[in-house]
């Protein structure tokens, strides 16, 4: 009687302490695609994932679509391009923004052909800012990290229809999409060994110790 009690006890540890861990609540990454149009544009702004590592670089894309009833159509935009992608920090300070240039450019787009194009940093700040340091690294590097936060980047597609100067139809487009970054995963996975009990040894399965009861 007394040798089943101990074994009814330790039992009730290997469900305590040996049991399998459960699922992160997390879910996998996922491309995120945020789209807006007009009569003749449509506009479209995606991200491959919609979650990022510290230090993974974040890729962001654009695509503008001539959906209108011509064959093709002529537009002036600045020399920039005719989309122009901002960046803002939800939850803390950053916020390098966007910007275009004043000199005049042209595009023809094809109907139904879409422009792409991938994310181009911009943007400016003070040399009396205190996050200048940081949007100076920042535009020096070549590829886009970011601190752990939430972030949303905006597509704005601003232009004139015909060639600079015409006075031609404006079109004024906005999409965007909201990213998280994340701690490295060794810390994320370091912090979910620690919950779980990862090190710890390990005796006799269930069904093991029914067998000797």
């Amino acid at each position: 009687m007394f040798r089943r009690a101990i074994l009814a006890a330790l039992i009730s540890a290997l469900v305590v302490g040996c049991g399998p861990s459960s699922p992160s609540a997390s879910s996998p990454p996922a491309p995120v695609v945020g789209k807006a149009r007009d009569a003749q544009f449509e506009l479209v702004i995606t991200a491959s994932q919609n979650r990022y590592r510290v230090n993974q670089p974040v890729q962001v894309a654009t695509r503008l679509t001539y959906v209108g009833p011509k064959k093709q159509i002529k537009i002036t935009h600045s020399g920039g391009g005719a989309v122009i992608v901002s960046l803002e920090q939800l939850d803390g300070p950053f916020d390098p923004g966007g910007g275009s240039d004043a000199s005049c450019g042209g595009s023809v787009l094809e109907a139904g052909m879409p422009v792409d194009a991938a994310y181009q940093k911009s943007g400016g700040w003070s040399g009396e800012d205190p996050m200048a340091d940081r949007y100076k690294a920042f535009f020096a590097d070549p590829l886009v990290r970011l601190e752990p936060g939430a972030y949303r980047f905006t597509a704005h597609a601003d232009f004139y229809e015909g060639g600079c100067g015409e006075g031609g139809a404006q079109h004024d487009i906005v999409a965007s999409v909201t990213v998280e970054v994340v701690p490295s995963a060794s810390a994320a996975d370091d912090g979910v060994r620690r919950r779980v009990g990862v090190g710890v040894a390990c005796g006799p399965t269930r069904d093991e110790l029914r067998d000797d009861l």
